[in-house]
């Protein structure tokens, strides 16, 4: 069992959690891009990346369980991944608040269906241009890529210390 904020909870629940928190980031980015029609720029798309190895390492997770260390070095680069994710959601933050700039601040979506030349073409000029450094939503002055940078923070230090808790045998 690993204490985590007072709780006692077992190394596969955990492992459950990481991937659980993960699709539940990619869902909801992907429920505001098409439902809500809220398009990605460039960083955005960059951000979910870590989501997909979280993913991917909550699966190594569980199938290394019962392995103390093998465990823990999944938790850990869980963390790397989330300070990945952080890295990359702040410098997004940059740039939406215009701290600094980045090169290539905008994205054309084109659609699915182009079968010549021509459509694409037309697509391209009538596609939205989804920049990086435009707010397209927020709610208490905080964005997207607001949220994912404390979020990501956050589950940094968790992970961290759930690595920590089962490498040094400290999980009960």
């Amino acid at each position: 069992m690993i204490d985590l904020l007072g709780y006692k909870v077992k190394p596969i629940i955990v492992a459950f959690l990481s991937i659980a928190l993960a699709i539940i980031s990619l869902a909801s980015a992907l429920i505001a891009e098409h439902v809500f029609g809220l398009l990605p720029c460039n960083l955005c798309l960059y951000q979910r990346i870590p989501y997909v190895v979280i993913i991917l390492l909550g699966l190594m997770a569980i199938v290394s369980r019962t392995a103390r260390k093998p465990y823990a070095i999944s938790m850990w680069l869980t963390a790397v991944t989330y300070a990945v994710g952080t890295y990359i959601a702040a410098f997004h933050t940059g740039v939406e608040r215009h701290w600094w700039s980045y090169a290539s601040d905008c994205t054309v979506n084109v659609g699915d269906s182009l079968d010549t030349t021509e459509s694409f073409l037309a697509a391209i000029k009538t596609s939205p241009v989804v920049r990086c450094d435009e707010i397209p939503w927020s709610f208490l002055g905080l964005s997207f890529a607001n949220y994912n940078a404390l979020f990501s923070a956050g589950m940094t230090i968790v992970f961290l210390y759930v690595g920590y808790r089962v490498w040094f045998n400290k999980a009960s």
